[in-house]
């Protein structure tokens, strides 16, 4: 059995969480940075990111789901 990451969650309580739902939550991530960075691409301004600042953290969750 592997190992369960324990996060705080929506209501404060600890949560287990197992592998295939660590995949989703991050590849969901991993989605949502290519839509903002698509948007930053077409000319929308957006304030608190770069398309740098998004490309560095779509490849440091790449990296979390290799090691998965």
């Amino acid at each position: 059995m592997e190992p369960l990451i324990t996060v705080l969650g929506h209501l404060g309580y600890n949560m287990d969480i197992e592998k295939e739902y660590r995949l989703y939550i991050i590849e969901q991530r991993i989605k949502s940075l290519n839509g903002k960075k698509q948007l930053i691409l077409e000319g929308t301004p957006m304030d608190s990111y770069t398309k740098e600042d998004i490309d560095s953290q779509i490849q440091v969750l790449t990296n979390m789901l290799k090691m998965l």
